[in-house]
């Protein structure tokens, strides 16, 4: 889609854009309310410049969560699914584990606490079995309990449930306050914050992944290329 504007309104775009993409909410909802529209003379301009700010920042959030579900593929695809159970002395986990909990946290973080429990989630994953084993247990609990094609398949539903979740958010929704739940969100307060805190969650065990899988298999290939000395 082209844009013409002046060089103001490229401006104005531009820090709209990156205080977007950084996730600072505060910071974006401050400088809308605050950046005058000099060319925004009329309720229909009004509504053409709201709609294109909703879909920009949800379009921004849908590809940074895909992003890191992409990349959680791309570090678990790589690891041999007999390995997935070895739980290395070093770090008291396994990919097996790290998987069931994003199973777990992706359900909680960016559906639950977002348009509540979802039924065909809830009747294709035992979300009361996993939760026990990957929130509550510690990792070693869980060795040889689960099939780990079983895990892939989960992961990839819940995942995808996600992202069409949020692509039916609007902006408002975004800034409502999280569905009710019998424990309060350990991070959150909105919707936004939630989906902002499952994209770095989510970051933070594909980190946890790489380790693991460097312990009981070989280095992740970046598609790097090392200088020979």
């Amino acid at each position: 889609m082209k844009i013409q504007a002046s060089k103001s309104a490229e401006i104005m775009w531009l820090c709209t854009y990156k205080l977007i993409l950084v996730g600072d909410r505060s910071q974006y909802m401050n400088f809308k309310r605050k950046t005058p529209r000099a060319h925004d003379t009329n309720s229909k301009e009004r509504q053409k410049r709201n709609c294109l700010i909703d879909m920009t920042e949800i379009d921004v959030l849908t590809k940074q969560t895909e992003d890191v579900y992409n990349w959680t593929h791309k570090l678990i695809k790589t690891i041999p699914l007999e390995k997935w159970d070895m739980l290395p002395g070093v770090i008291e986990s396994t990919i097996s584990w790290q998987v069931g909990h994003l199973i777990m946290s992706h359900y909680y973080h960016s559906i639950m606490v977002i348009v509540g429990h979802q039924m065909d989630i809830i009747q294709k994953i035992p979300l009361k079995e996993h939760d026990e084993l990957f929130t509550n247990a510690l990792p070693r609990k869980s060795v040889g309990k689960i099939n780990p094609s079983d895990l892939i398949n989960q992961l990839t539903m819940v995942q995808h449930k996600s992202i069409d979740i949020i692509k039916t958010l609007s902006l408002t929704g975004l800034q409502k306050k999280l569905e009710p739940m019998p424990t309060p969100h350990p991070i959150a307060k909105t919707k936004f914050e939630a989906l902002n805190w499952n994209i770095n969650h989510t970051m933070y065990h594909c980190g946890q992944i790489g380790i693991i899988k460097r312990l009981i298999d070989q280095r992740h290939d970046f598609g790097l290329r090392r200088r020979e000395d």
